[in-house]
């Protein structure tokens, strides 16, 4: 192929590119979100106070001494 086949090749491939873009624009453009702080921390509180509720019925569990642990026998099929 010559030099001006290849250039010829070329600006056709350009000129249908910017064609397409200028016919057929992107009709999705990003939204940006504007951040609420204070819900976000409310809710982190929420959890936090949740996750402390928890914590607090298992420190309640260990330290009143009638917790009990079984060891049951592995079901093992293999013969490990």
């Amino acid at each position: 192929m010559n030099r001006m086949t290849l250039l010829l090749g070329l600006i056709f491939v350009q000129f249908a590119v910017i064609l397409g873009m200028w016919l057929c624009p992107v009709q999705e453009r990003a939204l940006a979100q504007i951040p609420d702080p204070a819900a976000q921390r409310e809710a982190m509180i929420a959890q936090l106070t949740a996750s402390n509720q928890k914590l607090d019925r298992i420190i309640d569990l260990l330290s009143g001494g009638k917790l009990q642990v079984q060891v049951a026998k592995d079901d093992d099929k293999n013969g490990q």
